[in-house]
């Protein structure tokens, strides 16, 4: 029927979908020695592999990266795929969800933290705040399904709404551009 052939054709574009970053995972260990070779000086590493023809087409996949961290484009396709098309499907209250939401966030916070992937200091900054972002909107959507806003009063409200805007939001419109 059209039904079961849909469904195969949506798991089979799926599957697809998801062995991509594998894929990269695959495409970037085989010329590891390249771009992540085993010298303590990671500007002559950064020299070395942005003036090798071998690994030019993959360079989407490290550039913005420190060498010890070359699978991290992998690593963060998967963690967005997790929290866009995963966590929504995990449960069925919304409350759970953000609560679920609220743990990935501080695992994802602590792994930004930790790992400080970025070559630039900056980008590393601006993506730990991001993950602030993430965490203080999922906090949030567990204290609204929670009720604990109901008491708030309405000037505390207000600000935290301009706090949101004024302060989280500039901070994250630099990583859509």
């Amino acid at each position: 029927s059209d039904y079961q052939l849909f469904v195969f054709f949506d798991v089979s574009m799926i599957l697809i979908y998801m062995a991509i970053p594998m894929y990269w995972v695959l495409l970037l260990y085989r010329q590891r020695a390249i771009l992540n070779p085993p010298s303590t000086d990671e500007q002559l590493v950064y020299y070395l592999r942005d003036n090798d023809e071998d690994v030019q087409p993959l360079r989407f996949l490290f550039i913005p990266y420190r060498p010890n961290s070359l699978f991290f484009e992998s690593f963060e396709m998967y963690r967005r795929i997790v929290f866009i098309g995963v966590l929504p499907l995990m449960a069925s209250r919304t409350d759970r969800r953000a609560a679920i939401g609220v743990f990935f966030a501080l695992c994802s916070l602590e792994m930004f933290r930790n790992i400080e992937p970025f070559q630039t200091p900056s980008t590393n900054l601006l993506a730990y705040v991001a993950q602030y972002a993430v965490l203080l909107t999922f906090g949030a959507a567990l204290m609204l399904n929670a009720g604990l806003g109901d008491g708030l009063s309405p000037i505390l409200s207000a600000f935290l709404s301009f706090f949101s805007r004024r302060f989280l939001l500039p901070l994250s419109l630099p990583l859509f551009f």
